[in-house]
């Protein structure tokens, strides 16, 4: 992907891919970078918007997560990740109805095949949270 990146410095799908790739690593540093790269190109590009707000929770920052989930959903709200990050910093931070309401939209528009393993957790979080108001 570094290779490809050098080739062709304005592949946004390559550049959100290798920011994926370095969070998986725990490589911070490189992940920014890429995520930077793509979104100087492309503001708008939410899925980027969502890596970075999955960046900044590792790094501890919720807020700033919060605002990167929030301007992906700017950018696509069809895109499903972005209810269910800002569905868990929610539940974290102790606002039940926010949760519940994030998780509710994660579960419309979350494709089955896609996050297959993921939506069962969300709906036993929000499970969770509906008995406990």
């Amino acid at each position: 992907m570094e290779h490809a990146a050098k080739l062709n410095p304005t592949n946004l799908t390559n550049l959100v891919n290798m920011g994926t790739a370095y969070l998986h690593l725990g490589q911070q540093g490189e992940a920014e970078h890429a995520l930077r790269a793509a979104l100087t190109q492309n503001e708008q590009h939410a899925g980027a918007h969502n890596l970075f707000g999955i960046l900044e929770i590792q790094r501890g920052r919720e807020a700033e997560a919060q605002s990167h989930f929030l301007k992906a959903l700017k950018c696509d709200p069809d895109l499903a990740e972005p209810y269910m990050n800002l569905g868990l910093l929610a539940q974290n931070a102790g606002d039940t109805k926010a949760a519940m309401r994030y998780y509710k939209k994660f579960l419309e528009k979350a494709s089955p095949d896609k996050y297959r393993e993921v939506i069962p957790k969300v709906r036993a979080a929000l499970a969770q949270l509906e008995g406990h108001p």
